[in-house]
């Protein structure tokens, strides 16, 4: 398992780090609560290496919230960048990259580009490119000093 699949897994950047702050909305707080158990379940299957049934738990959660909140809704975006760490640590670079090109759309029309959950979804873009051999910045994303990763989120060190 990859640096960046550990580490994201055990930051948990996704619904799990959200839980506190997510507002209920009429309708949706069954849907909302049922996604959050499915993404611990999920993150706790990953950090045991079994990706292809945390996957099916993450995609799970997607389906609830994007019922619930719609399909462009912030929360659908987390979802969609965890899914791509799941996608990213079983192998699976192809469906990891449709997954976070998803998040990063979402999360840059909803939080905005300049915003410290657009940087961490930026970065796991780039790391997927790069580990497609598409990353067009030369180096790994995950070097320090990646020029114009912290400028264009603004989050530059």
């Amino acid at each position: 398992m990859s640096r960046w699949v550990k580490d994201s897994l055990a930051m948990g950047i996704f619904l799990g780090a959200l839980a506190a702050v997510w507002p209920s909305l009429p309708g949706a707080a069954d849907a909302r609560s049922e996604a959050l158990e499915l993404s611990q379940e999920a993150r706790e299957l990953a950090a045991q290496g079994q990706f292809d049934q945390a996957i099916t738990k993450a995609e799970h959660a997607l389906r609830l919230l994007s019922e619930a909140y719609g399909p462009e809704h912030e929360y659908v975006g987390h979802v969609q960048d965890h899914l791509a760490t799941l996608h990213y640590g079983a192998g699976g670079l192809d469906k990891a990259l449709a997954h976070v090109q998803q998040a990063e759309r979402i999360i840059g029309k909803e939080r905005g580009r300049d915003s410290k959950e657009y940087a961490l979804i930026a970065n796991n873009l780039a790391t997927i490119l790069f580990s497609l051999g598409r990353y067009k910045g030369g180096r790994s994303p995950l070097s320090p000093g990646v020029p114009g990763l912290g400028q264009r989120t603004g989050c530059a060190a």
